[in-house]
């Protein structure tokens, strides 16, 4: 079910994001807040999103603690993916520098960068402690109410198209009838109007629209593969009828020409159920195509993603991409790329330089290593934690 708002805020910040929250649902606004704070995993940040995409407007509370931290960057990041609606609101003035230091060599370093630039465009509520309170809020809920029918059929619209999309964009979920013409309207209508489609929105509504051609053909060639039979049927009926009753040469000249009809009559049925299972194939060929060319598109997007500095975003769009039946190479390739870069993972520096090193093990919990020489030296290497890093040290033994 949508929801008003979603509330991203540092847990440093829960004080004045519980104000919020209650003046909010005095208003009978419903908002979506975390309040867990539990540790990160794929269900928990999959439940952040739908929670994400199912919100009508997305509020981002300002302030340093909020700008440094991952998860709050992600989840803005992931809005902004989906041209959500966002609301900057300003708790807590921001020193750029001081900032620009928490991110400094995070592996999120680019996507903070980002994200900062975008809001800085944005219009700004002030809800610093030396703002009146009561009239921030009044302003949220203005802001919030612009065209609310475009927002609401953004919102339903993705919530539709993600459940598509996590399904293996099966058929299934596609958009028919009236749900199917009211998303034409609205694409149509919302060209110039923000927050803009984003590109699963455009992808769903088309492929609704090559499911709803692909079943009006396959219903035409069905109506006249039965008009074909039921044809048949009654001719040959007819042919029956004059076999029976009709004696002279004359009348069986006639039921020769009766039955060469009923022949071809029949061919042209025949004819028209071969066309439906070509339609069926074709169909069925029109979604595998497009599940192909959906898997390419995230791949490419996975590598260049990973590529600018986000490979939490990188792996996700990497593994979607192979989540199709028979996903293309080039998708399982850019998995490959993504999940294991080229480059040097550790050098351990241990047997001398004219031994060559022929065995390496490795202990279940990845602790240990027990690698052989070629002169009969064995060295386990144990894994040490120094400071903020951990190394391999090596004890050797020899045979």
């Amino acid at each position: 079910m949508a929801t008003d708002i979603f509330i991203s805020y540092s847990r440093k910040d829960s004080i004045f994001a519980r104000k919020l929250v209650d003046a909010l649902t005095a208003q009978g606004r419903n908002s979506w807040v975390d309040w867990e704070g539990i540790p990160y995993s794929a269900d928990w940040w999959r439940e952040i999103c739908t929670g994400i995409d199912a919100a009508d407007t997305f509020v981002f509370i300002i302030s340093p603690n909020s700008l440094a931290s991952m998860i709050c960057n992600r989840e803005l990041a992931y809005a902004r993916s989906n041209y959500k609606r966002i609301l900057p609101v300003m708790h807590q003035t921001i020193d750029e520098k001081q900032i620009a230091g928490e991110w400094f060599e995070q592996e999120w370093e680019a996507n903070a960068r980002e994200n900062w630039a975008e809001l800085k465009k944005q219009n700004w509520l002030f809800f610093r402690d030396s703002d009146d309170f009561d009239k921030a809020v009044a302003s949220l809920l203005t802001t919030a109410e612009q065209d609310p029918d475009h927002i609401r059929h953004h919102t339903r619209l993705l919530v539709r198209a993600r459940e598509w999309d996590t399904n293996g964009r099966k058929v299934a979920y596609a958009l028919r009838g009236e749900d199917l013409r009211e998303a034409e309207i609205w694409q149509a209508a919302s060209t110039d109007k923000q927050p803009a489609l984003n590109d699963l929105h455009i992808a769903y509504i088309y492929a609704s629209q090559q499911v709803h051609k692909d079943e009006q053909n396959r219903n035409r060639a069905l109506t006249q593969a039965r008009f074909g039979i039921v044809l048949a049927i009654a001719l040959l009926a007819l042919l029956g009828f004059v076999f029976v009753n009709l004696r002279s040469s004359e009348q069986t000249s006639a039921n020769a020409t009766l039955a060469s009809q009923a022949t071809a009559v029949a061919n042209q049925a025949q004819i028209a159920q071969n066309n439906l299972s070509t339609a069926d194939a074709r169909a069925t060929e029109a979604d595998t195509n497009l599940q192909q060319a959906r898997s390419l598109a995230q791949a490419a997007n996975a590598e260049q993603v990973y590529a600018e500095g986000d490979p939490f975003t990188g792996y996700a769009l990497a593994l979607a991409a192979n989540s199709y039946a028979n996903p293309p190479a080039l998708a399982q390739q850019a998995l490959i790329n993504v999940a294991y870069p080229p480059g040097l993972r550790r050098r351990f520096n241990g047997h001398d330089p004219d031994v060559f090193v022929l065995s390496v093990s490795f202990s279940p919990d990845g602790n240990r290593i027990v690698s052989s020489g070629s002169y009969g030296e064995l060295i386990l290497w144990m894994l040490v934690v120094q400071k903020k890093s951990t190394v391999f040290t090596g004890v050797v033994w020899r045979c």
